[in-house]
């Protein structure tokens, strides 16, 4: 999708937690969050209402989650190809 597992890895043996590697994980995260936070706070204006606001912002934590979701069943699929 967007992010590269290669930009993660997971912090314990189990593997079900994950942390950024590299910078590019690290600027992943941060373009992420700050996008899911900023979003909102918008000023209103032209198509830009309160209520498509909401639906631009659900969107956006939805894709992210998504990727990061698709990232972390990435690497624990290499875990067990190549304990």
């Amino acid at each position: 999708m967007i992010g590269k597992k290669e930009w993660f890895n997971f912090r314990s043996e189990r593997g079900l937690d994950m942390r950024p590697r590299t910078w590019q994980g690290f600027l992943y995260m941060l373009v992420f969050l700050g996008g899911a936070l900023v979003i909102p706070r918008v000023p209103d204006f032209w198509l830009l209402t309160s209520h498509t606001k909401i639906a631009i912002a659900l969107g956006w934590f939805i894709t992210g989650i998504a990727d990061l979701v698709h990232i972390w069943y990435s690497l624990r699929k290499d875990r067990r190809l190549n304990p």
